[in-house]
């Protein structure tokens, strides 16, 4: 039978999480071409490629968000071995392997997904205020949207990588937690899996935030 909606999961992402703002005519478009015959698949396969032509666009001209995801994301790794590890070892928290399975897991993967997207928040409003330093004031209802949608990504980027990681573990030796320095989690190769989420949220939330950002941005590179 043929379907006059495209999938609405695939929509929704088009209207709110394309970097550039909405487009109606390319959401118009494909609506039209799905209507005519075309596949859920192909439908999801020109969403994703949207948003990837907006962020490689929106990247171009705002090379200072670029800058500014890569700088920040750096310390992941660190904060999590050397801060977020002995936060996990209070009494408060350790009291999350006392649950029955799967809830303990479930409180561990939550604990570490929490304290990661505080982090990219914490980015966020940092950039946002600088921003709304330089322009006079943001719509607080535009920051929210950039945290939300940042929450979003950094669990789906998250979610991906854990089940990568599962069906195709890391080839290169075993890390020693024990041995690592802040240094050699900075520059260590393998450490980059553990930036990833948070870069991704970080970066697609900020290219896809207001646009008193955005053209402050553009304002900011220019000058």
């Amino acid at each position: 039978m043929k379907r006059n909606n495209p999938p609405a999961v695939a929509t929704w992402i088009l209207e709110h999480l394309c970097p550039g703002g909405r487009n109606d005519a390319l959401a118009g478009d494909l609506l039209e071409e799905f209507r005519q015959g075309r596949s859920s698949l192909w439908y999801w396969r020109q969403v994703l490629a949207a948003i990837a032509v907006g962020c490689a666009k929106e990247a171009r001209t705002q090379w200072l968000v670029m800058v500014f995801s890569v700088l920040w994301t750096v310390p992941v790794p660190a904060l999590d071995i050397f801060v977020l590890r002995r936060i996990e070892m209070t009494r408060f928290f350790a009291q999350r392997w006392d649950l029955a399975w799967p809830y303990s897991t479930i409180a561990d993967l939550g604990l570490t997904v929490g304290w990661n997207i505080l982090y990219v928040w914490a980015g966020l409003l940092f950039a946002f205020a600088v921003v709304s330093m330089a322009m006079r004031g943001i719509k607080v209802q535009r920051i929210t949207r950039a945290l939300w949608i940042s929450a979003l990504i950094y669990m789906a980027v998250f979610a991906a990588m854990v089940t990568y990681v599962a069906l195709f573990p890391f080839p290169g030796t075993q890390i020693d937690i024990r041995r690592v320095t802040p240094f050699s989690v900075i520059t260590g190769y393998w450490f980059l899996f553990l930036r990833a989420p948070a870069f991704v949220s970080l970066l697609f939330a900020a290219l896809s935030g207001p646009p008193q950002q955005r053209g402050a941005n553009r304002s900011l590179a220019k000058a």
